[in-house]
């Protein structure tokens, strides 16, 4: 048994200032305020730190040296000791189709030894060729690709991202709700009966919400709707936000905006992360590896945290701890408040609320303490600590 004494514990609820927590089997036992410590019990003092669920990333391609399909070990071990014990590991639609089959198969391979991986993000391949950044492969809507694709991922397959105007996409909505797979929508614009199409079969998420999604060409002056508004507009849907420490994903001001149209239950912090030795060809770099890639350094404002390829976005080399940290500073929010949105909220979406995310009895035993900066000093992760 562990028992974690003097936290400050977020819970769904409350900050908790002198909290307590007791986990037994990898479970949550107790959450509450101090009782008498179980004997023979492995005590870890917070000392005052905020102990809070463990960070959940519905969108990680990769980090440091790591790529989510390629090592999906090394890449959950890289985002464990920065705080996230639940990760979606994701696949772009970039990828050589058959390339894209045999990742799948390796991170599904990969997961009994991987408990930090919660399961398969395919961020595509089925999208407007015409929204985000330009990569080498478009796989063209199909069924039958669809099918061994959701195949390969063995039942892994959490979330995919379909573009509502890609032509022909209604078929492959159907595999997916057969499948049990959360729909998110994202590289791509919509009319208003595109976005009801995916409404009818489960839409739940929006992609890097304000990222390659939506039109903001004027028409005779006027601005038109389109898939940023209607998800906006849609108190059902959450929206995924990369917080960069510049804003440049999104501005701090549109940040704000979408907070206030979605409400702080549907706001979810993501990190969009590709490994930092990324090139413009989609290859491993060693060169570009950063000497400053060290999980224990304090979070500064002027820390880049941005993936440029020719001075174009392509995805971030955030972890979840840096990006709360930035979400923190872009919006004025409290410490509790951009916590939740980085593991209860990204949980409820995937349905998966009652396991992570949350510090609640019978919820698995992850956690990480942090100080007011999100500077994480350790994690726990199904009732041990992460070494």
């Amino acid at each position: 048994m562990l028992a974690v004494l003097h936290a400050a514990l977020i819970l769904p609820d409350r900050v908790l200032p002198d909290g307590m927590l007791l986990c037994r089997e990898g479970k949550i036992l107790y959450a509450g305020p101090p009782t008498a410590v179980p004997d023979g019990a492995d005590i870890l003092d917070a000392g005052g730190l905020y102990a809070g669920p463990g960070f959940v990333d519905v969108h990680c391609h990769g980090g440091g040296l790591w790529a989510a399909g390629e090592d999906p070990a090394g890449f959950a071990r890289y985002h464990l000791l920065r705080g996230t014990t639940s990760v979606l590991a994701t696949l772009g639609y970039g990828e050589e189709p058959e390339h894209r089959l045999a990742l799948a198969r390796r991170i599904r391979e990969a997961m009994p030894a991987c408990p930090s991986i919660l399961g398969i993000h395919l961020e595509g391949p089925f999208k407007n060729p015409d929204f985000g950044f330009p990569g080498k492969y478009q796989t063209p809507v199909s069924v039958e690709y669809a099918e061994r694709l959701f195949d390969a991922c063995g039942g892994a397959a959490r979330l995919m991202m379909v573009s509502p105007d890609a032509p022909g996409i209604e078929p492959i909505l159907e595999l997916t709700r057969a499948r049990g797979i959360r729909l998110a929508a994202g590289h791509g614009n919509c009319t208003r009966e595109q976005y009801a199409l995916l409404r009818r079969y489960g839409l739940v998420d929006a992609t890097h919400h304000y990222d390659a999604s939506g039109d903001y060409r004027e028409q005779s002056g006027v601005r038109k709707v389109g898939l940023d508004e209607l998800v906006d507009l849609d108190d059902a849907v959450y929206a995924e936000i990369i917080p960069d420490h510049l804003g440049c994903h999104v501005a701090p001001e549109r940040i704000r905006l979408c907070i206030r149209c979605k409400g702080l239950s549907r706001v979810i912090v993501i990190t969009d992360a590709v490994p930092s030795v990324w090139n413009e060809d989609d290859e491993i770099d060693l060169s570009l590896a950063r000497a400053s890639d060290d999980p224990a350094r304090p979070h500064s404002a002027d820390d880049c945290d941005i993936h440029w390829v020719n001075g174009s976005l392509d995805g971030s080399e955030l972890d979840m701890a840096k990006a709360c940290f930035n979400m923190r500073r872009h919006t004025g929010l409290g410490v509790a408040e951009v916590w939740r949105m980085a593991s209860e909220n990204p949980a409820r979406m995937l349905g998966a609320e009652t396991r992570v995310g949350r510090l609640a009895p019978g919820a698995d035993a992850d956690l990480v303490l942090a100080d007011g900066d999100f500077n994480v000093k350790k994690v726990v992760l199904k009732g041990r600590i992460v070494e």
